[in-house]
């Protein structure tokens, strides 16, 4: 699944309410309207965001957990991003058929210069027929189409939000979240950072949110996003600071490798050669979330190497097995 640095939401909630929503969005509650006012403050965010980001912004969302035309002006906000990052933002709408002329020129500005692709969630057979008369298969060509109904071949519906089981038994756990980074809602001025993570009762969404805040300018916004980023992202495992289980996960020695063993969400397998009496104090430590990185190390069998160890800790780290929350004044 791709996944995006950046994504915007410019309305709050969603008219559509799909049944299967992944993200159990609640009804549309408001919109970001383009008035003079919000849009000065969309074009100097997106002007921060580009200087503080780079040009992997410019490849994020103008939605999320949105309908993207429940906004009447979204074509508007998106002549700006295409003035800032010089590309139109990939667009998934379950609204195609509402306004089919308003379809149509979205899809005409999309293929006039470098752009994502477009994606339609088809909600039902009678949603598909209207499409395939509305349009030309010429005028389809470059537009991913999503069936989200039973009948259809290759229908998906990932166990999340609505779509999840109410018992542990009834579904594996999965999501839909693409972003990987910031998720800033126009609407009701929020910014939250977040990544996918398999939806179980702790993250029923498949989102894992580290932490959200309000902003109140772009000035303002950027500022939350700079203490975000020297909060969780550090570049390296910090062995001063203190780290744990990030899931439930146990690690055990499989036939000369070192597995983690993800409940509800599969296994990856570990390039260590830690012997099994390290792997589990290890497991045990790091479910505790109260040890550093330093003292994880001191815990270990005193044959056990210092480097492999710190090796183990930081592949779990990079897998997301593992989180340190860097606190900063």
């Amino acid at each position: 699944m791709t996944q995006f640095p950046l994504a915007f939401e410019l309305s709050e909630g969603c008219s559509v309410g799909c049944p299967f929503c992944g993200f159990a969005v609640k009804g549309l509650r408001g919109i970001f309207r383009y008035t003079d006012e919000n849009a000065l403050l969309w074009r100097e965010t997106l002007r921060r965001l580009h200087a503080l980001i780079g040009d992997a912004a410019g490849y994020g969302l103008c939605y999320y957990a949105t309908e993207p035309l429940d906004n009447p002006d979204y074509e508007r906000f998106l002549d700006d991003w295409r003035l800032e990052f010089g590309v139109m933002p990939q667009t998934t709408t379950a609204a195609s058929v509402r306004d089919i002329d308003r379809t149509r020129a979205l899809l005409i500005s999309n293929q006039a210069c470098a752009s994502y692709y477009l994606r339609f969630s088809v909600l039902s057979p009678a949603m598909r027929d209207k499409l395939f008369t509305a349009f030309t298969p010429e005028e389809l060509a470059g537009v991913i189409m999503l069936p989200q109904f039973p009948e259809a071949p290759g229908s998906e519906l990932l166990p999340a939000g609505r779509n999840r089981g109410q018992k542990e038994t009834d579904f594996v756990g999965s999501t839909i979240a693409c972003v990987s980074g910031f998720i800033v809602n126009m609407q009701d001025k929020t910014v939250r950072l977040e990544t996918p993570y398999a939806s179980d009762r702790s993250h029923p969404t498949g989102e894992w949110i580290l932490e959200k805040c309000a902003f109140s300018t772009a000035g303002d916004l950027e500022k939350q996003i700079r203490r975000m980023i020297m909060r969780y992202m550090p570049e390296n495992l910090d062995l001063q600071r203190p780290c744990g289980a990030s899931c439930d996960f146990r690690l055990e020695e499989k036939d000369g490798e070192v597995w983690a063993f993800i409940r509800e969400r599969g296994s990856v397998i570990l390039n260590s050669t830690i012997g099994p009496a390290a792997l589990d104090t290890l497991s045990k430590a790091l479910k505790q979330r109260r040890y550093t990185g330093g003292e994880l190390l001191a815990l270990l069998p005193e044959d056990t190497d210092f480097m492999t160890g710190f090796l183990l800790l930081n592949m779990l780290w990079h897998h997301g097995l593992i989180d340190q929350i860097m606190e900063y004044a």
